[in-house]
C-alpha cells in the first residue's frame, strides 16, 4: 500500500497498520454522520446565528475606551473580551504557567519570560486551549515591562485569544500587539494618507477659537506651515504620539499640494478667502492654547517667509553622527532622532541645531570645548 493512500476501513476492521509510516486509519462511519451533520442546512444557521450574535454584542458591549485605535484599525482590549466572555457565559481557566530567565545572546543581558495556558469552555461543548506569552525586554520606551507586568499580560494574552478563538475566530486582541506593532501598524496608515484624509484632519488646538475643530484642508499655506512648525518642536520637545505624526503627515501632503511641483510661495486664495492669509498671521500670534492629549501649546510660531530646508551636507552629518556607536543615547532615542530630523521638511536652522546637539553627546565633546 502507498504511504500517501488514505487508509480507509470499517470500524471492525482487525487487520488495522500499526506501521506509523501510513496515514491514522479512518472510521468511515464516524466520518459519514460528521458530514452528515455538516451538510444539514440547520448547523450552518447556527453558525450563522452565532456570527451575527457576536456582530450585535460588540455593537452594544462595546465602547470607545473598550478598544485600540492603530492606524485606522481597531484592537479589543482586556475589557472588551471579558464583557463578551460574560455575555457568551465563556469561562477560562488558567491549566499551566512558565516563567524563566533567559539570556539574550546579542546584549549578554537576562531576559524574563512569563508564559501561561488558558482554557475556554464555552456552553454549547467547544473548549479552546491558548497559549501567551510576554517578556520583559517587549518595550524599550519610556514604559518598561516588570516582572509582574509580564506575568499578568501573558495570562491576559491567553485568556483574550481562547475567548477569541471561541466567538471570534482568532480575532487578534490590544494585548497582543507590540509597541513596535502598533508603530508599524500606523506608519503604515501615514504612508497610504491621501489628500483626502489629509484634508479632513482637525487643527489641533483650542485657540485661536475660530480656528477649533476646523480641517486643515480649509487652512492656508502660511497657516500650514505654521501648524508643521509648532507640531515638530512638540516632536523634538516630548516626543512622537499617533496624534501628532498624524498632523505632520497630513500638514507634509497639504503643504505639497498647496506649493506646486516646483515648490513655490504661497497658492492664491480660493473660494473668496482673500483674507485668511490675516487670519492666519492672528492665529499665530494667539498661540496654541490645548495641544493633543492633554498638553499646551506652546503658541504656533510666526513665519513670513517659508524657511530653508536643510541641505544634503546636513543630512549626511547628522545621519553620520547618529551611526556612531559612541554617542551617548539609547537606540530608541536615536529611532527617536532618526525620525524627527529625516522629514522632508527639516529647516537649515533645525539641522544645525541638532548637528550641534549630536556633537555635544559624544565622549570628550566637554573637553574639546575646553
Amino acid at each position: 500500500m502507498s504511504t500517501s493512500a488514505l487508509a480507509i476501513r470499517d470500524a471492525h476492521d482487525t487487520g488495522l497498520s500499526t506501521d506509523l509510516r501510513l496515514p491514522a486509519p479512518v472510521d468511515k462511519k464516524a466520518l459519514a454522520s460528521y458530514l452528515t451533520t455538516l451538510e444539514d442546512p440547520e448547523a450552518l444557521e447556527l453558525q450563522n446565528r452565532l456570527a451575527k450574535a457576536y456582530d450585535t454584542a460588540c455593537r452594544s458591549l462595546i465602547g470607545e475606551n473598550d478598544v485600540q485605535k492603530e492606524g485606522g484599525r481597531e484592537f479589543k482590549k482586556k475589557s472588551a473580551w471579558k464583557k463578551l466572555a460574560r455575555y457568551f457565559s465563556i469561562s477560562t481557566t488558567v491549566i499551566e504557567r512558565d516563567e524563566r530567565f533567559l539570556n539574550d545572546a546579542s546584549t549578554g543581558e537576562s531576559v524574563f519570560v512569563a508564559m501561561c495556558t488558558v482554557r475556554a469552555t464555552a456552553p454549547w461543548g467547544q473548549i479552546a486551549d491558548a497559549i501567551g506569552a510576554c517578556a520583559t525586554d517587549e518595550e524599550t520606551g519610556r514604559r518598561k515591562i516588570t516582572i509582574a507586568d509580564a506575568i499578568a499580560t501573558a495570562e491576559t494574552r491567553a485568556s483574550n485569544r481562547a475567548t477569541s478563538n471561541l466567538i471570534a475566530m482568532g480575532e487578534v486582541s490590544a494585548e497582543e500587539t507590540t509597541r513596535g506593532e502598533r508603530e508599524q501598524v500606523h506608519a503604515d496608515a501615514l504612508r497610504e494618507m491621501t489628500l483626502d484624509e489629509a484634508k479632513a484632519v482637525k487643527f489641533p488646538w483650542k485657540n485661536p477659537e475660530k480656528y477649533r475643530d476646523k480641517p486643515l484642508g480649509e487652512l492656508s499655506l502660511k497657516m500650514l506651515k505654521s501648524v508643521l512648525d509648532a507640531t515638530q518642536k512638540e516632536v523634538e520637545k516630548v516626543g512622537q504620539t499617533p496624534r501628532r505624526m498624524e498632523l505632520l503627515r497630513a500638514c507634509e501632503l497639504l503643504i505639497a499640494s498647496k506649493d506646486g511641483p516646483n515648490g513655490g510661495g504661497e497658492a492664491p486664495p480660493t473660494n473668496g478667502n482673500a483674507g485668511e492669509g490675516e487670519q492666519s498671521s492672528e492665529a499665530e500670534r494667539s498661540g496654541s492654547g490645548g495641544g493633543d492629549e492633554g498638553e499646551s501649546g506652546k503658541g504656533t510660531p510666526s513665519s513670513e517667509q517659508p524657511a530653508e530646508l536643510a541641505t544634503k551636507a546636513q543630512r549626511e552629518r547628522i545621519a553620520y553622527l547618529l551611526s556612531d556607536p559612541h554617542l551617548g543615547v539609547e537606540d530608541d532615542e536615536r529611532t527617536r532622532i532618526a525620525g524627527i530630523t529625516g522629514k522632508r521638511t527639516l529647516t537649515t536652522a533645525q539641522a544645525s541645531e541638532w548637528i550641534v546637539k549630536l556633537e555635544r553627546m559624544l565622549p570628550g565633546a566637554d573637553e574639546d570645548e575646553g
